[in-house]
């Protein structure tokens, strides 16, 4: 965060501290710990009675540190996902070593022996640490972070192993007597190094892990986002249709963490005017019509990790550009009135 502050204050710029996750890391006692955390997790009626202001200190101190950077003249934006699972390519968990010279040279690497044994160790003896200064030590080491069961595969191109999208490599790897990075390489060229991946704690969203966000989700600062990665294959995330169903519907009237304007204004007006896009964002004459018409109190969602291609409840009708898109039931599929959104005018950038 602070490299991203430095960037944006010396460059004039706006940086965004995007999806903001931080993994957990004790050091020396990281692996009794997180056995202890994950027990914790797998038994609910235990972690009920850990205070919420544990749970919520390391989100707290992020929000702390960007008031700071902000006070100290740094222009910096940050965004939050409505879910404790992550998901990306794989091969975004291996040192960043083993990651150079293209997915040939990768795919060579984790076909001999040799090589894939010295990625193992790096992965169990690295140090998540950033900036990254040497061969081991690298900020995305998930494996090491939250544990071999921490990963789950989203989504493989081959037929032969489409049975396998949703499943953790540890599961994998026990029906077959091996070990869950062999089962990961192997996957890897199977599939042309083309494997994408959930990472968790435990089964998203578990109360537990879940209450870690609710800091960011409450701030007036944070925008609520979610990724778009939808390839048409695989496993797609849950938030693909459920990201704002699930935000206004549990974190507004279930939760009573929100009020709907300031959840609203996390979706729309806060995120329009920090990147500069301009007549939009808000309801207002002579700004281009992008709306959803909704029933605040029903608009929720039933897509959860396992069950995830879910549309959501309550949502009556979408508008984009002004063109009816939805309408009840009812896709209008053959409409595109969509644009390319960039900055406009000189406000990003400049100070307020």
């Amino acid at each position: 965060m602070g490299e991203v502050a430095e960037v944006a204050k010396r460059n004039d710029i706006r940086g965004q501290v995007s999806h903001i996750f931080s993994l957990p890391w004790f050091g020396p006692v990281h692996k009794p710990v997180l056995k202890t955390l994950k027990w914790l997790i797998n038994h609910p009626e235990v972690a009920r009675f850990i205070p919420d202001i544990a749970v919520e200190a390391e989100m707290k101190a992020i929000l702390k540190r960007l008031e700071d950077l902000r006070a100290g003249g740094a222009q910096v934006g940050m965004d939050v996902m409505p879910t404790t699972a992550g998901f990306t390519h794989l091969m975004a968990f291996f040192p960043s070593w083993a990651m150079t010279g293209g997915r040939e040279a990768v795919l060579e690497r984790i076909a001999d022996r040799g090589t894939r044994a010295e990625i193992l160790k790096d992965i169990e003896e690295g140090k998540p640490t950033w900036p990254h200064r040497g061969r081991n030590d690298w900020s995305l080491n998930i494996m090491r972070q939250m544990g071999w069961d921490a990963v789950t595969i989203m989504a493989v191109h081959s037929e032969k192993n489409k049975p396998l999208e949703g499943r953790r490599f540890t599961e994998i790897a026990d029906e077959h007597g091996k070990h869950p990075f062999d089962v990961m390489c192997d996957l890897l060229l199977e599939e042309d190094g083309r494997v994408l991946v959930f990472e968790s704690m435990a089964e998203p969203d578990d109360p537990f892990t879940e209450k870690y966000t609710f800091p960011a989700v409450k701030d007036p600062n944070t925008m609520i986002v979610t990724d778009t990665i939808l390839l048409g294959m695989g496993r797609p995330s849950y938030l693909f249709y459920g990201c704002y169903p699930k935000f206004i519907g549990r974190y507004v009237y279930d939760k009573g963490l929100i009020d709907l304007p300031d959840a609203v204004r996390k979706c729309t007006s806060l995120p329009a005017e920090w990147f500069g896009i301009k007549d939009r964002g808000m309801v207002r004459e002579g700004y281009f019509a992008d709306l959803l018409v909704m029933r605040p109190e029903k608009f929720r969602t039933e897509a959860v990790f396992r069950d995830p291609e879910r549309y959501p409840e309550g949502l009556d009708m979408v508008l984009i550009n002004g063109k009816v898109i939805v309408e009840g039931e009812e896709m209008k599929a053959d409409l595109r009135p969509g644009r390319m959104l960039r900055k406009q005018g000189s406000e990003v950038g400049v100070r307020s």
